[in-house]
């Protein structure tokens, strides 16, 4: 009985396995063909897209003095940061600032500890390829 239950439970896992690499590849397949861009794929354009903060606020959906906050601690020093200050007015780069949110750091307040979006799909992928039946994803 108890060799059956554990038969029954290996072939689940390789079926799961099997269907999750097929869905990765014609997820892949997909993003391929749309030309979907990863935040790692674009071009750095430093300050030639320099944007107001509060615009740059609006896009990453956080409050002005959200992104005041984050302009201070990430300023533009060599290939770090995405923010600049002129005179008294804060801006921010929109192509580094688009890579910095795409990271999916753990937010001021310590509240996302979720592993990025892109890092989950690619530790799935990995799995599904390998033929592992593991439940990635968390929560």
């Amino acid at each position: 009985m108890d060799d059956d239950i554990e038969q029954i439970r290996r072939d689940f896992e390789a079926a799961i396995a099997a269907a999750s690499a097929e869905a990765f590849a014609r997820l892949r397949a997909i993003m391929d063909a749309a030309k979907v861009d990863r935040p790692d794929d674009r071009p750095d354009l430093g300050i030639k897209d320099l944007m107001p903060a509060a615009a740059g606020a609006e896009l990453a959906h956080r409050s002005k003095g959200t992104m005041t906050a984050w302009c201070r601690r990430h300023q533009i020093v060599g290939d770090a940061g995405f923010s600049v200050q002129i005179g008294a007015r804060w801006f921010v780069s929109r192509s580094r600032l688009i890579r910095h949110l795409a990271a999916d750091k753990p937010k001021s307040n310590g509240a996302s500890d979720k592993p990025a979006l892109a890092d989950t799909f690619e530790r799935f992928s990995d799995c599904a390829s390998n033929g592992e039946a593991a439940m990635i994803a968390s929560d």
